[in-house]
């Protein structure tokens, strides 16, 4: 059962997972100049996966051993037919939602602008949950989540401004805006997948699952059609893959795939084994803070007063729904 006491627990890493997502986005964008999107995406979530094998090796020691039945649902099993399951569910989620962000990200060459339209997810995670298993947010999460997209809000619409980012970015900027908010909402699904999978399976050896299903997915998607690059009505929107690119782009295929993928992923399931996915909604709207803060440091976006205001209000919702009460009825129903 998760309490107020596993929200203290898993608030901090709740928030240092934002921040490592949040300063990905300007890898993403780096990256997308030399490397097309999906390609990209499979060789991340290939590192982020590889980056969990030793991981969760070293944590097993302590654990029972992985079995090929599934034994009782009403604690972490380590079945390799549950985990196979649940990771191919929300791997296939996960390729959907981070295929849809790279693209959105190579579009419109923002930091600032990919997180905030990325960052509408924490407001589609409570419908989704409560649509999936019934469960209505608590006041805190309400009130919490109402002043947190208030303030990324004011962050993204007021108070954030790009610096003339070139490339791709002018040219698809209007192709850009749909598919983040398109991400959103697959993220969205991927949070809900994830809630209910970490009660019921290994969260380390399901966090390899489902990066290794993203990887496989999105690299076969990536060759088929990304190969030689695409152009639409008559000029290159993504570029070709080759070698030379791949190199040109190591250091954001290392950040997002270490960095993003092993330690951002295994946190988000970690910290939301200790409290609900309405709850960790709140708290990812931060994300968009460190995205914003991520361009400003990397010369990609500006920050005035009032996104300092949104910041603020931002942070006071995660604060505000840590405070207030958790719904008595908000636990997970019986598998």
């Amino acid at each position: 059962m998760k309490n107020s006491n596993n929200r203290l627990r898993a608030t901090p890493i709740l928030l240092l997972t934002c921040l490592v997502w949040g300063l990905a986005f300007v890898f993403q964008i780096k990256s997308s100049e030399s490397i097309p999107p999906l390609i990209f995406n499979g060789l991340r979530f290939t590192v982020g996966a590889l980056s969990m094998i030793p991981v969760a090796f070293l944590f097993e020691k302590q654990k029972k051993p992985v079995s090929v039945e599934a034994p009782e649902m009403h604690g972490a099993t380590h079945s390799v037919k549950a985990i196979l399951r649940y990771g191919f569910i929300s791997g296939t989620f996960l390729c959907i939602a981070s295929g849809l962000q790279q693209y959105g990200c190579t579009f419109t060459q923002s930091a600032g602008l990919s997180g905030f339209l990325c960052g509408i997810y924490p407001l589609l995670t409570p419908l989704a949950s409560f649509v999936a298993f019934r469960r209505k947010p608590s006041a805190g999460v309400f009130f919490g989540l109402f002043l947190a997209i208030g303030g990324l809000s004011l962050l993204t619409l007021f108070g954030l401004s790009s610096s003339g980012n070139t490339g791709t970015g002018t040219d698809w900027m209007w192709l850009g805006i749909p598919l983040l908010i398109g991400a959103a909402f697959f993220f969205a699904m991927q949070m809900v997948s994830v809630d209910y999978a970490v009660e019921r399976v290994n969260c380390l050896w399901f966090s390899f699952a489902q990066f290794a299903v993203c990887a496989v997915l999105s690299l076969l998607l990536g060759l088929a059609f990304e190969y030689n690059g695409i152009t639409i009505a008559g000029k290159q929107a993504i570029t070709a893959f080759t070698w030379r690119g791949v190199f040109e782009g190591i250091d954001g295929i290392l950040y997002c795939g270490i960095c993003s993928v092993g330690i951002g992923y295994t946190l988000q399931t970690v910290g939301q084994k200790m409290t609900d996915a309405n709850y960790a909604a709140v708290i990812f709207n931060a994300e968009a803070v460190f995205a914003a803060i991520g361009g400003v440091l990397f010369g990609t976006d500006h920050i005035n007063v009032i996104g300092y205001v949104g910041c603020a209000l931002i942070l006071s919702g995660i604060v505000l729904s840590e405070m207030l009460p958790v719904r008595s009825g908000a636990d997970r129903p019986a598998p």
